[in-house]
């Protein structure tokens, strides 16, 4: 496939996030590892995504302009693979249209996590969860893969070797929806007993946080674009349930993981707990007393810590991207 090309789809925007323009991003840079094919990225997005997407062969279309795609893009030029990554909810129009079109012209397509109604049209799904089992969706077996080893987390740095500490990392995702910057840093400052420095990423669509006066010293990143760094010199970590608090599990570190969203993720996070890779809190009025309940029992952080990084010992990148390079076999 030396000479062959391939092309990669994705979404960003204030309401989906950033997460599936980062996934796609880091395979691509993995995908480069393992081959020179031509590597070409489209992003349906309103937002500026100058400075994350320079480094890329890129274009960026209107949301829902997926019509467009197929005069443009894929009429153009003949690629060999489709990789889609591409938000369930929020769904470009004409998207049977687009997978007939790809069937056509024998272009293997592959859907990371969503798309299943389309599964007749679909080589090949990528499901990056440790959770799902192929029984939930018998049209899929033999064609999906899932698993620890299925996670798209990108690691920058070398794990650190967990220590206690007063460096506290909170991270509630690229927006900010249920208003998290305005309740945590209460909640935090009324129930942490020790004085803590808090590190807070602000995402690029939050909000500012609400810092009461109180007894701990706060710093604030304005949208980094990699959390490796804040997390490796963190003590313990306060994450949203997302693709952050997997990047912060692969490091070992120590964390609470919640999830705004009512009881979306309820199934996942039972599983989190039965694994013990992390402290589920079920309130975030209660983050604060159960912070205190982890810096005080050392033991607990360190079987987290342990756990997390034997789950996450493997690359869900590298596996993908092998994935990739042999559809056409």
């Amino acid at each position: 496939m030396s000479s062959e090309s391939l092309l990669f789809v994705c979404q960003a925007s204030h309401e989906i996030g950033l997460g599936h323009l980062s996934r796609i991003t880091n395979l691509i840079e993995e995908c480069k590892k393992h081959t020179e094919n031509q590597l070409d990225l489209i992003v349906f997005s309103s937002v500026d995504l100058k400075k994350r997407l320079k480094k890329f062969n890129h274009k960026v279309y209107p949301e829902n302009s997926l019509q467009r795609v197929i005069d443009s893009a894929i009429l153009s030029k003949v690629y060999t693979a489709v990789i889609l990554d591409l938000c369930p909810r929020k769904l470009p129009d004409y998207m049977f249209e687009f997978l007939e079109e790809l069937n056509q012209r024998d272009i293997k397509i592959l859907s990371i996590d969503a798309l299943y109604e389309y599964h007749s049209l679909i080589n090949f799904f990528w499901i990056p969860s440790f959770f799902y089992n192929d029984n939930h969706f018998p049209a899929l077996k033999g064609k999906c893969k899932s698993g620890w080893d299925s996670l798209l987390i990108k690691k920058r740095l070398e794990t650190p070797v967990w220590k206690e500490g007063n460096r506290i990392l909170v991270l509630t995702g690229a927006s900010d929806p249920f208003k998290m910057s305005g309740l945590i840093p209460k909640v935090l400052e009324k129930h942490v007993k020790k004085k803590m420095q808090i590190h807070w990423v602000r995402g690029p669509f939050s909000e500012a946080p609400y810092i009461p006066n109180g007894r701990h010293e706060w710093v604030v990143h304005e949208n980094p674009l990699t959390l490796d760094d804040l997390i490796v010199n963190s003590n313990y970590v306060i994450s949203v349930f997302g693709v952050s608090f997997f990047e912060v599990l692969q490091y070992g570190i120590p964390t609470l993981v919640f999830s705004p969203y009512g009881s979306k993720d309820n199934q996942e996070l039972e599983a989190l707990q039965e694994e013990k890779v992390a402290i589920i809190s079920k309130d975030i009025n209660h983050l604060g007393i159960e912070l205190n309940q982890l810096m005080e029992n050392k033991v607990t952080a360190r079987t987290i810590s342990n756990n997390s990084l034997l789950k996450m010992k493997e690359s869900g990148l590298e596996n993908l991207s092998k994935t990739i390079l042999t559809l056409n076999n």
